[in-house]
């Protein structure tokens, strides 16, 4: 059993990203709560306000495991109703940070980190995810204050590096190509077997795309594997 909150005061952080492809495809019968005011993701689930953030405190008790993606505009909002339900943090067993390299989010997440703290949050249930960082760069690098305060404060993180394939997959999460891939090739090579002036090259095409989708996909779904073993089943 196993709810956590994916939170930033900054948005384009990858919050949905990760609750889409990271997180809930890694607990079992997950529910996916969103908070945000106005839905742009493509993620699944019910949608609440922040306003109504006490609703999701209620919901969160129903389910075996569920992951809110709080959306930026709305973290005020939810962190007020946190401190009117006195000990409601509680209810949650991890916070999840997602950060990127430019200095405004970071300090945003500085900042968060602080408030989570505050709360009286212990470092073992914040985990901070350094997100689309590029391959050639060190992340201790590009985020020295969050890795220092992350040593400091007993909290957990992780690097999640950029990838093309997450702009490429709308309608599927990572887990899901990876585990329709032999499919995908097998019906490519039926295709293929066809004569020439029989083949469906719409279809070949479309299918020759999914297998792209899915081999990306393979390293990715790997490190996600890593990434939540090192930080949940700690």
């Amino acid at each position: 059993m196993t709810k956590i909150a994916v939170v930033n005061f900054s948005g384009n952080v990858g919050k949905s990203t990760l609750t889409k492809h990271l997180l809930a495809p890694r607990l079992p019968n997950c529910e996916v709560i969103q908070v945000e005011s106005i839905n742009t993701t493509n993620v699944d689930g019910e949608k609440v306000s922040g306003k109504h953030f006490k609703k999701v405190i209620e919901e969160i008790a129903l389910h075996q495991n569920v992951v809110v993606d709080v959306g930026s505009s709305n973290v005020e909002q939810a962190f007020t109703a946190l401190k009117d339900l006195d000990d409601a943090h509680e209810d949650f067993d991890y916070f999840v940070v997602p950060c990127v390299p430019d200095g405004k989010q970071q300090n945003d997440t500085l900042e968060l980190l602080t408030q989570l703290q505050e709360f009286g949050i212990p470092g073992s249930k914040i985990k901070v995810i350094l997100n689309y960082v590029p391959r050639d760069e060190v992340p201790e690098s590009l985020f020295p204050s969050i890795v220092g305060y992350c040593s400091e404060m007993g909290i957990g993180w992780a690097t999640v590096y950029y990838n093309e394939v997450f702009e490429l997959l709308t309608k599927s999460t990572v887990d899901q190509v990876v585990a329709n891939l032999d499919d995908v090739t097998a019906r490519i090579k039926e295709i293929q077997a066809k004569p020439a002036e029989e083949q469906n090259k719409k279809k070949l095409r479309e299918l020759s795309g999914l297998r792209t989708s899915g081999r990306m996909a393979k390293g990715v779904k790997k490190h996600f594997d890593e990434i939540f073993g090192t930080l949940f089943n700690e």
